[in-house]
């Protein structure tokens, strides 16, 4: 069973999702900065025989409204509430992709009991990072400049060496045809975060907690310890930013010991 459709957010912005399938625990999907559904389009046939799949626009991104007024990972995390609400979904794994990862922590302090697990994929190294102000100013002003070429280049870094060039163009595009007016505050606040919330948000959430990052983004798996008990940690080599496009079989085969693990516990 698939079916797609819309929901409010808070601000009434309208959120697209899909759903597949129908069983329990679900595994809800977020992408990440100017990307779309699509960044999860490898893991749907995979994962659906044995539990519901989810996938949605974040407000801003693919199909969903645009009209919001700060672009910042709380007010996301609201679109994913909107989603579960609408889907009356229970026993969800969050699965959130770079900027997302920032978004799932503050949707699983909001779903709090429904949350039964949090996937971060290669979002968080360090829960103690912060950004200095001339970095952001530096980032915000390359975009502002020649956002086109700014987004390029990134998506072009991104990936890993042995990439498939139909793929790199696929990102690129879609990535390329975020609106500025919103991916670059966008931007900013992904980096304010790291500022605003960093380490106390990783000590209020709970349960099991994976960090899944390309084998470049080492992990401070001990600083992490300090704040998330329940953490798990690994690599996958060979790849870049987008692991779960790059190798999905690898992927998912990671992915799915995680879920395992967290269905049976």
């Amino acid at each position: 069973m698939s079916r797609s459709g819309f929901t409010k957010s808070f601000d009434d912005i309208p959120i697209y999702f899909e759903i597949h399938g129908a069983s329990t625990p679900t595994l809800l999907f977020v992408h990440g900065w100017s990307c779309n559904n699509w960044f999860w389009s490898k893991q749907i046939d995979h994962f659906t025989p044995r539990y519901s799949v989810v996938t949605l626009d974040l407000a801003g991104h693919g199909s969903s409204g645009t009209e919001r007024s700060k672009w910042v990972a709380e007010a996301f995390a609201q679109d994913i509430v909107a989603v579960t609400s609408e889907l009356e979904l229970d026993k969800i794994i969050l699965v959130g992709h770079s900027l997302a990862g920032e978004v799932i922590l503050e949707a699983s302090l909001l779903l709090s009991e429904k949350v039964i697990g949090i996937v971060a994929v290669d979002a968080f190294t360090n829960p103690e990072d912060k950004v200095a102000e001339e970095q952001i100013q530096n980032d915000i002003s390359a975009f502002r400049e020649d956002f086109q070429d700014v987004v390029s280049h990134i998506v072009q870094n991104m990936l890993g060496k042995g990439s498939n060039p139909s793929l790199l163009e696929k990102i690129r595009s879609i990535m390329l045809s975020a609106p500025p007016d919103i991916a670059i505050p966008a931007w900013e606040e992904m980096l304010r975060y790291e500022n605003r919330r960093y380490p106390a948000v990783f000590n209020e959430i709970s349960g099991p907690f994976m960090i899944f990052n390309c084998e470049r983004r080492q992990v401070q798996v001990e600083e992490f310890r300090k704040f998330v008990p329940d953490i798990t940690v690994r690599y996958l080599p060979d790849v870049g930013h987008f692991l779960m496009l790059e190798d999905p079989n690898a992927f998912n085969a990671i992915l799915k010991k995680f879920v395992e693990k967290v269905t049976l516990s």
